[in-house]
């Protein structure tokens, strides 16, 4: 049998007094070192066991925070930033759902602030009274304001992203915003759109603005119009035009029959007192109409006047005054026409009126 030999001297080794040998047979030791390796194995094995099953329980409590986290993250970036992190146990985990959380916040202030601040500037561009419209590159509509809705006539919702000759039939304002493009310098002009204040009415008279749309990097990526309506003023400076023109008129009027009748009675002397009396009563009522017209100017100039509020003055009046003070304004430039004037109304025919402004407006229809 396989045996293991041990042997030891006593004494010195020039003179040993024994030799003590022993021996034994290595089936004892292989059952025992079987025994300890199985042991050894046993031990290993279920520290294995348990190493993997706590990994195992780690892992998947590591794997569902990890998971709730990205769900949580992906709320954030589909824009739910009022959603929270709950604090995971992991000290590396809660700080970074700390961070999230933070990050959350912050940007939830900034899309509040910015959103804030673009329903102002919404609020002041749909507030304006010019009409204001944006362009790409290629005359598509990316917004326009509620004035240039009623201006042109379009709905802001079915024009974006349209071509502005789709939307607009307006020849000159097409032109106007092609000529813009193409050029790099803001271009001004004033312009008449065909589409009417009313059904079969005259267009809108409008100013046209334009000026570059820039990107952050300074970069034209279209074009801004500013379209401001002076109709109105138009109108005014046309009626400021013939109101000049009319008053010219009616001052010329008594000024030549004032003059017509001064000659007369220059060259015929006073012998006649009762044509004399008569031309004299004439120039009389020229000079009265003179000082009407002054004083309806000076009407005119207080109505202006802003806060101010004029009543007219009406008195009960014959009309047969008013035709036969009219006949007599214009009965030498009928005569030199060989024109016959005649008053018909009856005498007892009144109303209450005021005079100076009935006289001339019967005036200006025999004018």
């Amino acid at each position: 049998k396989p045996s293991a030999y041990f042997a030891m001297r006593i004494g010195e080794a020039s003179s040993p007094k024994a030799i003590v040998r022993t021996s034994f047979t290595l089936v004892a030791a292989d059952a025992q070192a079987g025994q300890l390796v199985r042991l050894v194995a046993t031990v290993g094995a279920i520290s294995l066991l348990a190493t993997l099953a706590v990994i195992y329980v780690v892992s998947r409590q590591l794997s569902a925070t990890i998971s709730t986290m990205a769900q949580s993250a992906g709320r954030f970036a589909a824009g739910d930033l009022t959603h929270r992190i709950d604090r995971p146990a992991s000290r590396e985990l809660a700080a970074l759902s700390d961070v999230l959380n933070h990050m959350a916040r912050r940007l939830s202030e900034q899309i509040d602030l910015l959103r804030a601040q673009r329903n102002e500037q919404h609020a002041i561009y749909q507030s304006m009274s010019n009409g204001m419209i944006a362009l790409d590159m290629d005359q598509r509509v990316l917004s326009m304001n509620r004035a240039a809705e009623q201006m042109l006539g379009v709905e802001e919702k079915k024009a974006r992203g349209r071509l502005l000759q789709e939307i607009v039939r307006e020849p000159a304002l097409n032109r106007f915003v092609a000529a813009a493009i193409a050029g790099d310098d803001g271009v001004a002009t004033e312009m008449q759109l065909v589409r009417g204040t009313a059904a079969g009415g005259p267009g809108r008279t409008v100013q046209m603005a334009s000026e570059s749309l820039r990107n952050v990097r300074d970069e034209p990526v279209g074009l801004l119009v500013l379209i401001n309506d002076v109709t109105h003023l138009r109108r005014l400076e046309s009626i400021r035009s013939d109101f000049a023109a009319n008053v010219s008129h009616e001052l010329r009027t008594p000024i030549t029959n004032i003059r017509g009748y001064v000659e007369t009675l220059q060259e015929v002397g006073f012998d006649n007192q009762q044509q004399s009396a008569k031309f004299l009563d004439i120039i009389r009522r020229n000079t009265d109409r003179l000082a009407s017209i002054v004083e309806d100017l000076l009407a005119l100039a207080r109505l202006e006047a802003p806060d101010t509020k004029t009543t007219l003055e009406k008195i009960a009046t014959p009309i047969h005054r008013i035709t036969e003070a009219v006949i007599s304004q214009f009965e030498p430039a009928a005569r030199e026409k060989h024109i016959e004037m005649a008053s018909d109304v009856p005498h007892e025919l009144g109303a209450e009126v005021n005079a100076h402004l009935l006289e001339q407006a019967v005036g200006n229809l025999l004018s």
